[in-house]
């Protein structure tokens, strides 16, 4: 893969909001407001997702704290083909809701179906937070299209070298300036509209790639790498607060202000 790029670092500020964490005796998120101010707040309402019939897959992370009940809530309402490891709902990390979905360095969702041969416009987008983004130098995958010990014309988003990356036909393709650091939210996504693939990071477009129409896996494996049994230390170690799958080209440049919505 490349190296050698040069990049300055990031602060969260420019890229992400503050992480929220939870206060053991209240149950609120340190930065907000008291209970007794809670009482005078209107929750906003959900909005509503104008592309939401084209969502193949979304994985909000909803649930109890060490759950395993990872669910599908688009209309296909997928269940993994096999959970590798022990991906659980944590409420320890939390971009929008109260919990996200933790992978421990050794946990993966593979999701197998004919939808995931993408024939036109499609889209990835998600939210992630890295356990130890600043030392990565293998790569953490985030998302692998690939099938098992096989390269080809399938995409990989990963942390390599610190940096967003996207790893397809045998070779880097896209690759970030900016450093990732540890312990923040960062808004990603890759989408491909007509020939074109494009990778972006925090609402702005990272680069471009003329890939064509990919090759048919069936497969996204979410949280772990294609070559997982010789490539070690490459499964991903953090916090997905929102993963979405979506047959059509949305707008990257949008950092979107609340979770991802169900409807």
């Amino acid at each position: 893969m490349l190296s050698g790029l040069k990049g300055g670092l990031i602060s969260p500020t420019a890229l992400s909001t503050p992480i929220y964490r939870r206060s053991p005796a209240s149950g609120l998120k340190s930065g907000m407001v008291s209970s007794g101010d809670l009482s005078s707040k209107k929750k906003e309402p959900e909005q509503q997702d104008p592309y939401f019939n084209d969502v193949i897959l979304l994985l909000k992370g909803i649930g109890d704290n060490n759950s395993t009940a990872i669910l599908d809530s688009s209309n296909t309402n997928k269940s993994p083909n096999a959970v590798l490891g022990s991906p659980v709902i944590s409420t320890a990390r939390s971009k929008f809701d109260s919990s996200s979905i933790y992978f421990n360095n050794g946990s993966a969702l593979d999701y197998v179906s004919p939808d995931f041969n993408f024939l036109g416009d499609f889209t990835i987008d998600f939210w992630f937070l890295s356990n130890n983004a600043s030392q990565i130098i293998n790569g953490d995958t985030l998302f692998d299209c690939r099938p098992d010990g096989a390269n080809g014309n399938y995409p990989l988003v990963s942390i390599f070298t610190n940096r967003l990356t996207l790893y397809q036909n045998g070779g880097t393709q896209i690759q970030s300036s900016p450093i990732l650091v540890n312990d923040v939210f960062y808004y990603a996504g890759l989408k491909r509209v007509e020939n074109i693939t494009e990778l972006w990071l925090s609402g702005s477009l990272i680069g471009s790639y003329t890939a064509g129409i990919y090759s048919f896996s069936s497969r996204i494996l979410i949280g772990g790498n294609a070559f997982r049994g010789v490539a070690t230390d490459t499964y991903f170690d953090g916090y997905f607060s929102g993963f979405r799958v979506t047959n059509n080209n949305r707008d990257l440049s949008i950092v979107p202000a609340q979770a991802f919505p169900a409807n």
